[in-house]
């Protein structure tokens, strides 16, 4: 289990992370979902210790973790000049023999080219395989869908999934509730660096009321301002 207790965490003495507390069980695949700026970003960089938080504590299975406990997807991956898409995966994967060509198979990625070469798209198709390569017991994925075409999105549902019933433990974020809705057990709303509300797989369709609720007192607020 991954336990979050009460994460502060500040930037330039603004408060991004206001408390927040949260736990996921393996084999449960949980998501976080928020506007932008809502701190999502922010709050796996303090997961994965990318970042230091100011108060609170990060526990797996009880005990203090190291960053080889988790992979981590960011929303734009960084890739060394002059690499070729094989070698970034060799380079991430945990096994020597891992199937490159197999995986490959569903992303039908060029492998022997640069990946400076590569589009959006291709960039993180090959981001998912590494993190997959890695082969590690968290998996933590920061948007994504972003940039991904309609199959690949279905693919990577599927891939969850079949990582969920592995016993792996995902955090994922996005500011699209469909694409958690079809993969998640649990849904946290992140707003204004703090867990607002959590829903169970069993209301989910209370979380989308209450951010179609939320969008509309937003932007009737907005244009009332406007146009009065």
């Amino acid at each position: 289990m991954l336990e979050i207790k009460h994460i502060s965490f500040s930037y330039n003495a603004k408060e991004v992370l206001k408390d927040v507390t949260l736990s996921v069980k393996a084999g449960e695949v949980h998501g976080i979902v928020g506007k932008n700026g809502a701190g999502k970003t922010t709050f796996f960089h303090v997961v994965v210790k990318l970042l230091n938080f100011d108060k609170g504590s990060i526990t797996y299975n009880g005990e203090d973790y190291l960053s080889t406990d988790i992979a981590f997807l960011e929303t734009e991956n960084f890739f060394y000049p002059y690499i070729k898409g094989k070698e970034y995966i060799q380079l991430l994967a945990s096994d020597a023999h891992f199937p490159i060509q197999d995986w490959n198979y569903f992303f039908q990625l060029p492998l022997d080219d640069m990946v400076d070469n590569y589009s959006t798209g291709m960039k993180k198709k090959l981001a998912l395989i590494g993190v997959i390569a890695m082969n590690r017991p968290v998996l933590i994925m920061d948007e994504p869908y972003n940039g991904l075409d309609l199959t690949t999105c279905e693919l990577v549902y599927r891939i969850i999934r079949r990582l969920k019933e592995q016993g792996r433990l995902v955090l994922i974020s996005s500011h699209i509730v469909s694409t958690l809705t079809a993969v998640c057990d649990r849904i946290s709303i992140l707003k204004d660096g703090a867990i607002h509300s959590t829903y169970k797989k069993s209301n989910f369709d209370r979380l989308t009321i209450e951010i179609a609720d939320e969008f509309d007192q937003d932007i009737n607020n907005k244009l009332d301002t406007l146009l009065n």
